[in-house]
């Protein structure tokens, strides 16, 4: 039997209304989603101030851009340390961006740089604490202070290696790439100038950081940080420090912020020195030093034969030196370990490879007694060939309670319920609880949520801390 084959019937296009139709839905469906979205989980936020500066950088044209989390506040109670968003007190229509530092009925007091709530003082979350370290020593800025002070014509404190060429500002460029392995040079005697040796014949700058070839067996081979004092400069967005001047022994920052005249820096003692060291043999101790003006921590750590890690706490002032003891731990012959060793919002933290092998509170400082803020920071080995590399010293961020004038004075605010208390990490230059008119209070109902992410540009891409 034979069939007979049916022909398909072409496709007919929708017309044209339908088309408009379906579209208009597809996009008025995303839209609303989007709103919802907007309104009730995510927002993306610019910022464009340098209050928040080094944790976000701030500019009008090309400030980081974030994403805030409009609902956690819904299910979870605000945190301190938190980056928040909220409406300006003074002006609703206003979002700013600040770290929360006061919970509600909390009295929250500023002296010498630290954060006391209820009277105690604030110890920082460890990731909290990563995102608040700011640089006063380390390679970038020793490239950066080689590479830029050598080009221009240097202030009264701004001290180079004899030698340093200052050519004129059109021969930049070629300078830069003419004299490449001169800057190296530079580089190399500029970090032995920083980190000073306790002897010339044991230490050598190279590219990567510092050797040391110990002269005796028994005597630890040193370098100490040069100056005596860290102050609270400010770290821009390009990374370098601001400029800085002494006058009769005070120092001052260049008015590159919300005052209207020099700012008087203020002395900074909370530490942290970190770097990795590679031993070349299977004995010895590497030791870290860290000093205030009350006390000196002597850290050390063994090399080859796994030891229980120690600190001498030498000097406290009111009570007799003490040793801590943690861990075993041996660094390995030819093996990179990362050290770090801090002395942050009274008390001690040793970590090894990002290990905490130690961790000891001392009593804190009684209000009214001032410390004389000397610092002293240094590291070497004993009985052993090694490389340090990836130096670091950095200090903890300093609170002013006071933009005006030295900061010797505590400063107290008492919060309400459902009041909280926000400072700006780049603290010379925010406007935040400390300076509002109406007071320093955050309304409960005046958080917007969390900051969360930096999502542009990409090259800052990162989980805001």
């Amino acid at each position: 039997m034979s069939e007979e084959a049916t022909a398909k019937p072409a496709p007919q296009n929708p017309p044209p209304h339908q088309i408009v139709r379906e579209w208009g839905e597809s996009l008025g469906i995303a839209l609303v989603l989007a709103l919802i979205l907007r309104h009730f989980v995510v927002e993306a936020f610019k910022i464009p101030t340098k209050s928040m500066e080094p944790t976000l950088i701030g500019d009008q044209a090309s400030g980081d851009k974030i994403l805030v989390s409009k609902f956690i506040y819904d299910f979870t109670d605000p945190k301190r340390g938190d980056v928040v968003v909220f409406k300006y007190p003074e002006d609703p229509f206003k979002n700013y961006i600040k770290r929360l530092i006061g919970l509600p009925g909390e009295e929250i007091k500023i002296w010498l740089g630290d954060i006391y709530v209820n009277g105690k003082i604030w110890r920082k979350d460890q990731s909290v604490q990563r995102a608040l370290w700011m640089p006063v020593a380390s390679d970038h800025l020793l490239w950066a202070e080689v590479a830029g002070l050598a080009l221009r014509q240097m202030g009264p404190t701004e001290h180079l290696p004899d030698g340093v060429v200052t050519p004129l500002q059109e021969d930049i460029d070629a300078w830069q790439r003419q004299n490449y392995s001169y800057r190296t040079d530079l580089v190399l005697k500029r970090r032995l100038s920083i980190w000073q040796p306790n002897d010339d014949k044991e230490w050598n700058s190279t590219p990567d950081g510092l050797i040391v070839k110990p002269v005796s067996a028994n005597k630890p081979a040193m370098v100490h940080y040069h100056e005596r004092r860290v102050f609270d400069r400010v770290l821009r967005a390009t990374g370098d420090l601001m400029p800085f001047m002494k006058d009769g022994g005070e120092a001052y920052e260049y008015p590159e912020s919300i005052y209207r005249g020099q700012r008087n820096l203020n002395p900074v003692d909370d530490l942290s020195l970190r770097f990795h060291v590679t031993p070349t043999s299977d004995s010895g101790e590497v030791k870290i030093v860290l000093g205030d003006s009350r006390r000196r921590m002597v850290a050390t750590i063994a090399v080859g034969q796994p030891a229980p890690v120690k600190v001498l706490i030498e000097r406290t002032g009111e009570t007799e030196a003490r040793e801590l003891t943690g861990d075993s731990f041996g660094l390995a012959r030819g093996t990179s370990t990362k050290l770090a060793f801090q002395n942050v919002d009274d008390s001690i933290i040793l970590k090894i490879n990002n290990k905490r092998f130690i961790f000891h509170e001392y009593p804190q400082a009684i209000e009214g007694r001032i410390p004389r803020n000397r610092i002293e920071a240094g590291f070497g080995i004993t009985g052993a060939e090694a490389e340090f590399t990836e130096i670091r010293l950095e200090r903890d961020i300093y609170y002013l309670s006071d933009l005006y004038g030295p900061d010797g004075i505590p400063q107290k605010w008492q919060l309400n319920d459902r009041q909280y208390f926000v400072l700006g990490d780049n603290s010379p230059n925010s406007k935040d609880s400390r300076l509002w008119p109406t007071g320093p209070a955050v309304p409960a109902e005046n958080l917007i949520g969390e900051a969360f992410m930096v999502f542009w540009p990409p090259k800052r891409l990162r989980v805001i801390r």
